[in-house]
């Protein structure tokens, strides 16, 4: 299987100091032709993805003489886009993904941003992703550093695979030419699934000190619901410590955890009980020897409850929509698919997405609700 191969802090410094080492310590993969406006302009472009503990790092390496800047070079040349994907069964096309769009020379929003996050447009800007550019003997090597906090929830050393794909934009004289690693049309578009290639992330070899990841599953929970905490941890050294995990000085999880050499998993469960609804802020600490990590994380907990009543409000108006004005007919219409469409947005809301959006929607709608109850048409 093709590989995000593992870096620690020693060999992320010197490929971030020379991009162009990657080649010497992994293998490459070559990026095939795809459409092209100059056939006769091709050129050899090569790939290289890492990860650290904490960053991505995506590496072209092309035989261009030199690189130009045009509007969007990500899609126009010369510049590159990759797609992260979330891996389905059998490998089928997803619809959780990041497509990140880099333009190496641009000095705009287009430099580096996400195009498009699960099938929708985002074009939100990567603030701490840092782009590198050097030229040697053998090529141009154009580098993404990514941090985990700019693609959540992905993070190297929690998971084990991942989907992958990249395509590179030549800028030729009568065009552009593409070159992609797993073919896909559909990879520019909006509204539609991506395709990829299984990624495993290398096993990290013994680091030279103490790495982590740490997350939760989810950032909204049911009233009186839990959430599962992952960890893990690469380390030079066997060592004791003690997770914790409080919420405004309240005690949710403890637990005694023997760290082994090299890389340690677990996952446990932390039971939400008696918090209150809204956002939570969950505190996470690891203690022991020569270790002490603090992490927070927000936590929106709610009550499903109130969508049921919200349900039950609008079946009530339905059924005197006959008998009013048609204004406020047409308002109750409108209450309703407005709950309709809450509803399928909290259907559709990922565990890694914020709960706001919905408790907006939520509040929209009781809101308007209340005015057609008061005999006030929302028009």
């Amino acid at each position: 299987m093709n590989q995000f191969y593992y870096l620690n802090s020693k060999k992320a410094d010197a490929i971030f100091k020379s991009p162009s080492k990657a080649w010497d310590e992994f293998n490459a993969n070559k990026l095939k032709p795809f459409q092209l406006d100059s056939p006769n302009e091709t050129t050899n472009i090569e790939n290289i993805a890492c990860y650290s503990e904490n960053h991505l790092y995506i590496i072209i390496k092309t035989k261009q003489e030199e690189i130009t800047h045009r509007d969007r070079s990500y899609q126009n040349g010369d510049g590159f886009h990759l797609v992260l994907a979330a891996p389905k069964e059998n490998n089928l096309p997803s619809d959780e993904f990041y497509v990140i769009g880099i333009s190496p020379l641009a000095t705009d929003g287009f430099r580096k941003f996400v195009w498009y996050k699960n099938i929708d447009l985002a074009t939100s800007h990567l603030k701490d992703t840092v782009i590198k550019t050097s030229k040697t003997k053998t090529g141009i090597y154009i580098m993404a550093k990514i941090p985990w906090k700019e693609i959540q929830p992905i993070k190297g050393l929690l998971l084990e695979k991942y989907g992958y794909n990249i395509s590179y934009v030549q800028a030729t004289i009568d065009g552009k030419n593409t070159y992609i690693l797993k073919e896909d049309s559909k990879i520019q578009s909006e509204q539609s699934l991506r395709k990829y290639l299984p990624y495993q992330f290398e096993k990290p070899k013994a680091a030279d000190k103490i790495e982590y990841n740490l997350d939760i599953n989810s950032k909204h929970c049911k009233v009186g619901g839990q959430l599962k905490l992952s960890l893990a941890i690469n380390s030079n050294v066997n060592k004791e410590a003690t997770l914790q995990v409080t919420c405004k000085n309240k005690l949710l999880s403890k637990k005694k955890i023997l760290i082994n050499k090299e890389l340690f998993k677990t996952t446990f469960p932390v039971v939400l009980e008696d918090l209150p609804l809204g956002e939570n802020d969950i505190d996470i600490q690891i203690t022991g020897k020569d270790l002490d990590v603090k992490e927070n994380r927000a936590v929106f907990i709610y009550d499903h409850s109130k969508f049921e009543k919200v349900k039950e409000d609008v079946n009530n108006l339905w059924v005197t929509k006959e008998s009013t004005d048609q204004f406020i007919k047409e308002s109750i219409i409108s209450t309703k698919f407005q709950w309709q469409n809450m509803m399928e947005e909290l259907k559709k809301l990922k565990p890694y997405e914020e709960f706001q959006k919905i408790e907006s929607y939520y509040k929209s709608t009781i809101n308007d609700l209340q005015k057609v109850k008061e005999k006030k048409h929302l028009f």
